[in-house]
């Protein structure tokens, strides 16, 4: 029993961790390249070094930091050919998810952002990040449907390596707007199990994104080389 309740308290730790540099990760103003310090970050979150560690190995395998043995991990430079091959195998899984055979629709608790949000300009960091984050988990439940782990696993690491750009996007881009808005439209004839006309919603979302993904990059990457802001001091 007390070992069990260690294992989860220590997991608790490690998905702490994880979602608090991420956070600070999806803000961007870190210039490419910088060293994340193990020991500060752990004395900024009030826990130990191990969990940040293994945080930091779950976000490494998803591509979301750098790693170089014997330096350690560090912030990555945002590619838009990148982001862009990362948004059309993407919509390979979502198209999989939604026609897979035997599938589900979504529930009826399953909605899209139009409850947080009225599609307009988003003015506080705040409340992009609560929309991005409803828009991963619309992501999650669209890839749940395949009831293939490797979708499930895939697409999460996809929503957490383009995190700054749905957060940043939301702020400034009337694209990438229109693009989350159309998720609530998509969640609808999900749940009425029209998975045609999801497909083609969702590749309207995809490509309306990757058309803003170059001048997003851009911003992003001028905004993080400007600002040199330590991760640690964004936790």
């Amino acid at each position: 029993m007390a070992q069990d309740f260690y294992k989860s308290s220590s997991q608790d730790k490690v998905s702490e961790a994880y979602a608090r540099i991420r956070a600070a990760l999806n803000h961007y103003r870190s210039p490419p390249g910088s060293f994340l310090n193990i020991r500060l970050v752990a004395a900024r979150l009030k826990i130990s070094t191990t969990p940040v560690r293994e945080a930091l190995i779950r976000l490494a395998n998803e591509e979301v930091v750098g790693f170089i043995r014997g330096r350690g991990y560090h912030t990555l430079f945002l590619s838009s050919e990148e982001l862009t091959a990362d948004y059309e195998f993407a919509m390979v899984m979502m198209k999989y998810a939604i026609e897979a055979r035997g599938s589900g629709v979504l529930e009826k608790s399953a909605v899209g952002p139009g409850k947080l949000w009225d599609g307009g300009p988003v003015i506080e960091e705040l409340q992009a990040a609560e929309i991005s984050a409803h828009v991963e988990g619309i992501y999650r439940t669209i890839a749940g449907l395949s009831g293939n782990r490797r979708v499930v696993r895939n697409t999460a690491a996809f929503s957490a390596r383009t995190g700054p750009i749905r957060q940043y996007g939301l702020m400034s881009n009337s694209a990438i707007r229109e693009a989350v808005s159309l998720l609530d439209e998509l969640a609808a004839v999900l749940r009425d199990s029209r998975r045609d006309h999801a497909v083609r919603i969702a590749e309207r979302h995809t490509r309306l994104i990757i058309g803003a993904l170059p001048g997003l990059v851009r911003d992003l990457n001028n905004r993080a080389n400007s600002s040199r802001t330590a991760v640690e001091d964004l936790l």
